[in-house]
Order: structure tokens, then sequence, then C-alpha cells
């Protein structure tokens, strides 16, 4: 029987539209709209004791290495992951504009700071400064411009 790969973290959304769920070197988006017509997978959602079968579309966006971390802007399109090597990719998943939905070619930036495994990525509620920590116990703090 093949084991199923070990989920690391798991978030949604600030508006609840996404969930998504990091494993050993991608994370998944599973979009919770079914209005666009991509690869689907059906999922039990339970709420208050009512099991729910719903369809949702599946995006996958896969690294080089293995990642350790995973934070989602609050406020703009895009997502941070931390990486084994002390890097963190920057994830453009919804393109130009959130609402035009997700992307599954995602433009990408990287900047490599930490020296080894980045534990956790964390953004501010307004989504002004992006803190960074690792094996090195320091925190990093990254004013972001947009």
């Amino acid at each position: 029987m093949k084991q199923s790969k070990e989920l690391k973290d798991m978030q949604v959304t600030p508006d609840g539209e996404y969930i998504l769920m990091l494993f050993e070197n991608q994370f998944v988006f599973f979009e919770l709209s079914t209005q666009k017509q991509y690869k689907y997978v059906w999922v039990m959602l339970q709420n208050f004791g009512t099991t729910i079968n719903a369809c949702v579309t599946v995006f996958r966006y896969t690294h080089r290495f293995k990642l350790t971390c995973i934070g989602i802007h609050p406020k703009q399109h895009f997502v941070v992951t931390g990486d084994s090597r002390g890097e963190l990719i920057y994830w453009y998943v919804f393109g130009r504009e959130k609402s035009a939905g997700l992307e599954e070619n995602a433009l990408t930036s990287s900047y490599h700071w930490h020296g080894s495994d980045v534990g956790a990525v964390v953004f501010d509620s307004e989504g002004a400064h992006l803190y960074s920590g690792g094996k090195e116990v320091c925190v990093s703090l990254f004013y972001l411009f947009y």
C-alpha cells in the first residue's frame, strides 16, 4: 500500500475561498468555488456534524527543494514559502488580480536569506511586513512594497 505524503501545514485564505495544504516539495490550493473547469477532486466537508460532498478545483505548485513552511498574504495575491536551503519563495498564484482566480503557472521570485531550513514565515495583519525565522535563531523582518 502506497503511503500518502505527509501534510506539513494547512491554511485558509482570509476570504475563505481557498484551502492551502503544504507537502514535502509542493503546495496545493483547493478552490472551494465550482465555477472553474480544471482538475477536480471530491472532498468531504464537515460542518457541525453534517457531511457535505463537494467538488473543488485543485492547483498544485511544485518546488525543486523541500518546502518547510508557508504563509498567505492577508490582502495581496501571493504566498511565501520557505525551503530547506534557507530560501524564501514568493509565489504569485493569483496573477495580477486576486479576483481573477488562481493560475496554473505561478510567477515566482526568491530571496536566499537564511543559512539553513526556514522554520516559519508570517505576515503581519496588514501585510506590510514579512517575518521569517530559521535554525540560526534569528527573526528576519522584510518590508513589503506593493
